[in-house]
């Protein structure tokens, strides 16, 4: 990184998860930095990138002359580093500039940037778009997005993962399998993005449950950094569901983190979009969610009425395996309740889901994940 970080100036930004700035990496990172005389400055926190922060930071950092910002964390990390990237060439708050919330659009101007995932889940490192969020009754969850804004370097290093603990690999897992996922049975999915999703799948389908109970296998996790990786690109061609839509409106009501809401709505999502999808005869996606299902069970799948039904049952009896073995909490661990299902449904997108949900249908696979 040090050599790389020469060629592009001699001032930078870091913006560093707090596990790693405890880390033997941070300590041979700064000492090599330092031997190379190369200037930096460093910013941390905890949880999603707010509006607030990225506000306070762009106003720090400003005055100061950077050639480069490097974000080395989990996806909110990343995300964080591609704002203030984009933030740092324009005027006013993140939040002008927010879909679905502001009212400007970004021209696309930024500081040069570097994605180093430490965790295997969002594929933000992948993506042309920054998750911002402001939490309470009237907060959100949008992203601040342009063609520009995908890293212009991503370094995707297993080792860096191997610390990561089962909750956070857990988490990190799932939400890159409901990336691969959604993206897969997407609306907007094409041949290219079908392809790349269904390795990912398989990927995960191998080494998510050896990842979470031996972190030190480092084919493991690079096995699950290959997959979230794949999960960016894919979500960022065919665009996501409503699992994601459900993330986005209770992120941006309470403090969860993303992963775990992913996690924990996949297995009932999912089996109430195949529910859906079977009275709105849409043969095309629910055969995808049987290829899935053979696939993530080892089975061969077939072009038979019997594969199909056989298939997506697999799929919805893995998923809900997948939840108890991963020890995902529920969402009433987080102070959701009941009161808060109308709200919440209210505010869920089905973008690019391939069967439209009712808020009917919403409620109950929230409620579900309420016990």
């Amino acid at each position: 990184l040090a050599d790389i970080l020469k060629q592009k100036g001699s001032s930078f930004i870091f913006i560093v998860g707090n596990h790693f700035i405890e880390s033997e990496n941070w300590q041979r990172l700064t000492e090599s930095m330092n031997k190379e005389g190369l200037q930096f400055q460093l910013t941390s926190f905890k949880g999603e990138p707010t509006v607030d922060y990225i506000d306070n930071m762009v106003a720090l950092f400003k005055p100061i002359k950077t050639d480069c910002i490097v974000s080395i964390g989990g996806g909110s990390i990343i995300d964080a580093g591609k704002a203030l990237s984009a933030m740092l060439t324009v005027e006013g708050s993140v939040e002008n500039y927010l879909e679905g919330v502001g009212s400007l659009n970004h021209p696309g101007t930024k500081i040069p940037m570097i994605a180093i995932p430490t965790t295997a889940g969002t594929g933000s490192e992948a993506t042309k778009n920054a998750v911002i969020c402001k939490h309470g009754s009237n907060g959100f969850k949008k992203s601040l997005r342009h063609n520009n804004f995908v890293p212009e370097l991503a370094l995707i290093d297993p080792e860096l993962m191997v610390s990561c603990s089962p909750e956070i690999t857990a988490a990190s897992g799932l939400d890159a399998f409901t990336q691969l996922l959604e993206s897969y049975v997407s609306s907007k999915a094409n041949t290219y993005t079908e392809a790349l999703a269904m390795s990912g799948i398989k990927s995960v389908k191998d080494f998510l449950i050896c990842s979470y109970n031996n972190g030190n296998n480092i084919n493991a996790r690079g096995a699950m950094a290959y997959a979230a990786y794949l999960s960016g690109l894919t979500l960022s061609n065919a665009g996501l569901g409503t699992i994601h839509g459900f993330a986005s409106a209770i992120g941006g009501m309470f403090d969860v983190p993303h992963g775990v809401i992913c996690g924990s709505l996949l297995a009932p999502c999912t089996k109430m979009n195949i529910q859906k999808l079977l009275q709105s005869n849409n043969f095309s996606a629910l055969e995808k969610y049987a290829k899935v299902g053979c696939v993530i069970n080892n089975q061969f799948y077939q072009k038979m009425n019997e594969s199909h039904i056989k298939g997506r049952e697999m799929l919805i009896k893995k998923l809900y395996d997948w939840t108890e073995k991963l020890q995902i909490l529920s969402l009433s661990s987080y102070g959701i309740s009941e009161n808060n299902i109308e709200e919440i449904v209210s505010k869920v997108d089905n973008k690019n889901n391939p069967v439209q949900l009712t808020k009917e249908d919403l409620a109950v696979v929230l409620k579900e994940r309420l016990g």
